[in-house]
């Protein structure tokens, strides 16, 4: 097992901020880890040759991140140093002119008169006060006449508490939990329509949200199963939908750290839509007669795919960030593996049981449908069956 690599991070919870705030801190999350403030910071080149793999920063709809990636040999020097630097931008040491007409070109490139999907799917599922709808991306407006000496104070909203996150191969650290206000789904009804403007016009891509809060033991629990259910060569969906029935493209199934949710994602033809519904809930059902072998095979792969991320973590360095902090998770990779490999049948199985329950009573359900003009829709709630 790979274990030579550490993540260090320092996380800047979004904790009541206004929209135009928002925009602030996307652009001071491009300054964190700039060329100009790296160097300030005393972070040499030398250490990029010998011992950060990668220095970068991200901003999400609940925290503000700065993250490096580095030789566990040099992990406790480098931690010094971004502690020690952790309130300080070096304003007067970069170019902020620079990074923020860069950052504005960036938001109008990407964010057009047209609602993109990731928009009109938050705007479909969740309340208005959710974070995802309440921090929007797309009015720039304030941005474009903010100051360099307007920065600072916006700054001491996220400089204290900085939280810091340390994970490794064989242990995870995160200083303190934080309870964020995560988005929090609408009550308007259950099954929705996305209409998006490109790509073929046959196709549907289908979002199914099981709501669902999980504490360590069940997150333990669901790579598990997610491997049993939705693995590119194992899983038994991608086996009995697509391998035997031809009825999907692909499929995928992940865990919401952002609401909480149980996440099945997929596409197919237009025409099978409600017909894939169906097959995923009587393949769950099924699962105790189809599970066999194939748990011990998932049990492989998940310890084969941990040790590949962890052997060049910047594959999966934001997921795994998210699993320690918004899912409270402080399970090393070393320790999930000892974990998985004494899970038993009766486990999935109970989990299984407890997923059909809510995917019956309480999912929401998106279609993306392509090829027609932007609008949104709610339709009428229907049984899935």
């Amino acid at each position: 097992m790979n274990s030579k690599q550490t993540i260090l991070a320092l996380v800047r919870p979004k904790l009541n901020l206004g929209q135009p705030i928002n925009q602030v801190a996307h652009l001071i999350e491009h300054i964190l880890t700039s060329p100009e403030r790296l160097k300030a910071m005393q972070i040499s080149d030398k250490f990029f040759a010998n011992d950060i793999i990668l220095a970068n920063s991200h901003i999400s709809d609940l925290y503000l991140v700065e993250y490096y990636i580095v030789q566990a040999k040099a992990a406790k020097i480098i931690k010094k140093i971004i502690i020690s630097n952790q309130n300080k931008l070096y304003l007067n040491q970069i170019n902020f002119k620079l990074i923020k007409q860069v950052l504005i070109e960036e938001l109008e490139e990407e964010y057009t008169n047209v609602m993109g999907m990731d928009e009109q799917f938050c705007r479909a599922i969740y309340c208005p006060h959710s974070p995802a709808i309440r921090y929007s991306w797309r009015d720039i407006r304030n941005l474009k006449s903010t100051a360099k000496k307007d920065i600072p104070k916006i700054f001491q909203r996220f400089g204290r508490p900085a939280y810091l996150t340390e994970l490794s191969f064989g242990h995870y650290l995160v200083s303190e939990k934080v309870k964020l206000e995560k988005d929090i789904f609408t009550n308007k009804g259950r099954f929705f329509n996305l209409f998006h403007p490109h790509h073929s016009i046959k196709t549907t891509s289908i979002d199914i949200l099981v709501p669902l809060k999980l504490n360590k033991k069940d997150l333990i629990i669901f790579n598990l199963y997610r491997k049993v259910l939705a693995d590119p060569f194992l899983g038994l969906l991608i086996e009995e939908l697509r391998g035997k029935k031809g009825m999907i493209y692909d499929i995928s199934l992940n865990y919401n750290f952002y609401n909480d949710s149980v996440h099945f994602s997929y596409s197919c033809d237009k025409n099978k839509t409600y017909e894939n519904i169906r097959a995923i809930r009587q393949t769950l059902e099924n699962l105790k007669q189809k599970l066999g072998r194939k748990i011990n095979l998932a049990k492989e792969r998940f310890t084969l795919e941990l040790d590949l991320d962890w052997s060049d973590i910047s594959r999966a360095v934001l997921y795994y960030l998210d699993e320690a902090f918004l899912g409270e998770f402080d399970i090393a990779p070393k320790d999930q593996i000892s974990k998985i490999k004494s899970l038993s049948s009766k486990n999935l199985l109970d989990f299984n049981r407890h997923i059909l329950q809510k995917l019956e009573r309480d999912s929401y359900i998106v279609f993306s449908n392509y090829g027609q003009e932007v609008e949104q829709k709610i339709l009428k709630e229907i049984k899935i069956r």
